[in-house]
């Protein structure tokens, strides 16, 4: 069987790559594109030369939250700087950005509180332990040791004292009839004010 070569397909080859192809090059249908869809929305003012800071005067209240970049609005049109959407989009960003201070001061303030109220109670600690506040954790760790110590030791020789005592009570140990006291002890007794 001899080998055939078989044409190649030409017409769904692009003449040049990267461009849209136009129907009047190929003798085929061929997709077309939508070229509406291919543009980007055309806003009603280009910011080319953007100045973010209006050529009239404006509430100071608004000079730390100018943004840098050009605002556009739910349309995507340009909101050029000074106009009233302008003023309108800047009160509501500047009620935003008074309620994110607020909000912000007020949690600054209870984490303050709550590190205050903790170290009322860790000097309130450190006092009744009879330390400072500084060598506290010391302290815990040491009485901690010693009671572990402590206890230890009296579980381990609890049975050799108890050998101990029971020996002692089986011999019966008894004092000697005679007078331990001397007889200095005996004169200092009878003289009270010497």
């Amino acid at each position: 069987m001899k080998h055939q070569s078989r044409p190649r397909v030409k017409h769904l080859h692009y003449k040049k790559s990267g461009l849209i192809p136009d129907q009047d090059d190929y003798n085929v249908r061929i997709p077309t594109y939508d070229r509406a869809k291919l543009v980007a929305p055309n806003s009603s003012f280009s910011p080319s030369p953007y100045c973010p800071i209006p050529d009239m005067p404006f509430s100071p209240q608004y000079w730390d939250i100018i943004l840098p970049d050009p605002i556009y609005d739910k349309n995507d049109n340009f909101i050029v700087p000074g106009s009233h959407e302008w003023f309108s989009y800047m009160h509501n960003l500047s009620k935003i950005h008074i309620a994110n201070n607020r909000k912000a001061e007020t949690t600054q303030l209870t984490i303050d509180q709550k590190a205050k109220a903790r170290d009322k109670r860790l000097q309130e600690l450190a006092t009744n332990s009879g330390t400072t506040s500084k060598h506290m954790n010391n302290r815990w760790c040491v009485v901690d040791n010693l009671t572990t110590y402590n206890n230890t030791y009296n579980c381990i020789m609890t049975v050799h004292r108890i050998l101990l005592y029971v020996k002692h009570q089986h011999e019966n140990h008894k004092l000697p009839d005679e007078y331990l006291t001397s007889d200095d002890t005996k004169e200092v007794k009878m003289r009270p004010l010497k």
